[in-house]
C-alpha cells in the first residue's frame, strides 16, 4: 500500500496527487487514510521513508561484496529491478 503511494507521488507529484487520488488507488476511506497516517502529508512522509529504507538496503548489501566492480554491478541491477 505505501509503495503505491509512493509510485503516484512518484508521478504525480506532491501536489498533483489529491487525497481523493490517493484514497481510490488504495482502495481506502478518507477517514482510513486519515486515521491511520493523519492524512496526505503523513502519507507522503511515510511513503519517503519506506523508499529510502529500501534503497538504503540495496546499498547495504551491496557494500558487503568483496570488490568494487561486483558492489557497483549490484547496485545498479538491483536498483533497475527495484
Amino acid at each position: 500500500m505505501i509503495l503505491d503511494a509512493a509510485r503516484l507521488f512518484w508521478r504525480r507529484g506532491y501536489s498533483g496527487t489529491s487525497t481523493r487520488d490517493l484514497t481510490a488507488a488504495l482502495g481506502l476511506s478518507a477517514s482510513s487514510l486519515y486515521a491511520a497516517f493523519g492524512g496526505k502529508a503523513g502519507l507522503f512522509e511515510e511513503a519517503v521513508r519506506t523508499y529510502a529504507e529500501r534503497y538504503r538496503e540495496i546499498y547495504r548489501q551491496a557494500v558487503a561484496e568483496k570488490d568494487l566492480r561486483t558492489v557497483i554491478d549490484q547496485i545498479l541491477i538491483d536498483s533497475v529491478h527495484e
